[in-house]
């Protein structure tokens, strides 16, 4: 606080010393309300606030200025004047509260946010000899923790101190003055029959509602059936259950969102400040010298000292810090288990997933999103078809970000961080993981085909099916021949083994060696381990692949001939039989001779 005299004090240093004298003990100031005026300070307090002069708008400002200096200088210089001096100090806190006087010192000061008298003194002592520009900040801040200490330690006003447990954070608020009504709340001391019991034994203690109930400032304010409704609309309003606990954090919260619209409004009803980087309008010119500085020069200057991240803005740090370091998450969502750190992310969550509500739609196609990054994402990489994030060791590029970060770790490092807990199967993706424990584990299969009686465990695969099998969609054709194919990873493998030849898969028990890996592994089942796990359930015929089970059941069983020539009538059950017939048949085709000729 600056320190500034509301009078000029007359003569040098020794001779205003000099003229320190205490006052008589029964001398009263007229204009004054105390019977008992400590000093004279006291009373050019009194005189302050009837100065029609002085801004009425805030006590604080009207009386942190006056209590300074001569108080202070006072206590420097006269230890002896301390008590006197301590005792205007503290009046003249009461009056910027708005409190009463049986309202205990410490409570008084922190809610006044101005430090006790004595530590001020220290902290001016301090201040002595010393030039930097911080080193009053730097004193401030000792000062401020050592009324911490205090206050942690004190054993009164335990109370006020439930509700204001950090006086730094109460103190450094941007706005928000106490008034006579919310001193009794946070004080305990007011028209609680618990309080007024001290002066009047006769008057009980307890609720005229609840009688088993003690009426005093946490029942009123907190439980109290009698303002049930007004609670009720207040947490409505919140979307939170208001607490001793969370008081002050709601009150502060609550305040800066006032300030930052009052401020708007009283500086200027419109959006007159213009980016001319982009075509952002802001209300007032320090917000859009924020957003051109944190935009578009990229400005970070807010560091995390737990870690290496930088924010543009502090309460983005002071965020991070709460819930990712910290692992606080006080917003618990009431219909689900759920909780989260941040409340915009409770209420978003609360749209979207229980209320089902999707308010951003695209301009160019009718699908919905329930956030609005979604919709911009969804709008630059679908219909703009923009991939700004490329792969620095191969040529592949994406559209988001975590897609590409998320191609490093499992493509090129390797990791598969997500291990199953019921099997040792381990995937890159934790995604992936939650649908093999779904499909695999719980063998659910939550996606029915609409036109058969199918059902699968990923919707993706559902889609595939009604794509393929009753739509008859082939969409992957090759470039290099005729042949259509109705997935792109059929079509690639494709491409691989017919065209390129590559055979990347050998078997370590012989010399063969397949395209696919799943050939080869089937070439290890059935020939090496001699395995045949598909059985007919019409004869005992026994296969170890489930397509040839599944071809002898049709033309065996069914009698089924799918596969007709084209250049005869002649109907086959299998397609490798048809495609021998035209060969021989209708080609002429004689591919094998005989070595002995």
């Amino acid at each position: 606080h600056t320190l500034v005299p509301l009078h000029p004090l007359p003569g040098p240093a020794h001779r205003r010393q000099a003229e320190v004298r205490p006052p008589p003990p029964n001398s009263q100031r007229k204009g004054s309300r105390c019977d008992r005026c400590p000093c004279e300070d006291h009373a050019q307090l009194w005189r302050a606030q009837k100065q029609p002069t002085q801004a009425v708008c805030s006590r604080r400002r009207l009386h942190t200025p006056v209590r300074s200096p001569r108080l202070e200088s006072t206590a420097a210089l006269k230890r002896a004047f301390m008590k006197q001096a301590e005792s205007a100090h503290r009046r003249a806190c009461l009056r910027v509260i708005g409190g009463r006087p049986h309202v205990a010192y410490e409570a008084t000061y922190v809610l006044a946010g101005i430090p006790p008298l004595a530590l001020l003194a220290d902290e001016r002592a301090r201040l002595y000899g010393r030039r930097r520009e911080d080193a009053k900040d730097e004193e401030r801040l000792a000062t401020l923790s050592k009324c911490q200490e205090a206050w942690d330690r004190s054993k009164k006003a335990r109370w006020t101190h439930r509700l204001i447990p950090n006086i730094r954070v109460w103190i450094e608020r941007r706005h928000g003055e106490l008034n006579y009504h919310l001193t009794q709340l946070l004080t305990g001391h007011g028209f609680f029959k618990h309080h007024s019991r001290r002066y009047d034994h006769n008057q009980s203690a307890q609720c005229p509602v609840g009688p088993s109930s003690i009426e005093n400032a946490e029942h009123v304010f907190y439980h109290c059936p009698r303002f049930s409704e007004e609670r009720e609309r207040l947490h409505s309003l919140l979307y939170e259950v208001m607490t001793p606990e969370n008081t002050t954090r709601l009150m502060l919260a609550i305040i800066i969102s006032v300030v930052d619209d009052n401020n708007s409004m009283f500086q200027n009803n419109r959006n007159d400040y213009a980016c001319d980087k982009c075509e952002k309008k802001l209300r007032q010119k320090s917000k859009l010298i924020r957003h051109q500085q944190i935009v578009h020069d990229g400005r970070k200057d807010y560091a995390c000292d737990k870690c290496e991240k930088k924010f543009g803005h502090k309460q983005h740090l002071l965020t991070h810090q709460t819930t990712v370091h910290e692992g606080r998450k006080d917003y618990a969502c009431d219909e689900c288990e759920r909780k989260f750190g941040e409340k915009s992310k409770l209420k978003r969550h609360q749209k979207t997933v229980h209320d089902g509500r999707k308010d951003y739609a695209c301009d160019k196609c009718e699908k919905k999103f329930g956030h609005k990054q979604h919709l911009l994402t969804h709008q630059k990489t679908v219909h703009e078809g923009r991939k700004d994030y490329a792969c620095d060791e191969c040529e592949r590029k994406f559209g988001l970000k975590n897609d590409m970060i998320r191609h490093q770790k499992t493509i090129h490092e390797g990791r598969k961080d997500y291990s199953c807990d019921k099997c040792e199967k381990t995937f890159g993706h934790k995604s992936t993981l939650l649908l093999h424990q779904n499909t695999v584990h719980d063998g659910r299969k939550d996606y029915a085909c609409d036109e058969c009686e199918r059902k699968f465990g990923e919707k993706s695969k559902l889609i595939r099916h009604q794509k393929t099998v009753h739509d008859g969609r082939k969409d992957y054709a090759c470039d290099k021949c005729e042949k259509k194919f109705e997935h792109k990873q059929h079509l690639l493998s494709h491409q691989k083994t017919v065209h390129e030849g590559r055979k990347d898969y050998a078997c370590d028990k012989c010399e063969k060696k397949f395209g696919l890996k799943s050939n080869l592994l089937a070439h290890q089942k059935t020939i090496h381990e001699g395995r045949k796990d598909y059985a007919c359930d019409e004869c005992e015929r026994k296969f170890g692949l489930k397509n040839d089970m599944i071809r002898h059941q049709k033309t065996i069983h069914e009698g089924r001939k799918d596969y007709t020539c084209e250049g005869c009538e002649k109907k086959f059950g299998e397609k490798s039989k048809l495609i021998k017939h035209q060969k021989t048949v209708h080609d002429g085709r004689k591919d094998y001779a005989c070595e002995l000729r």
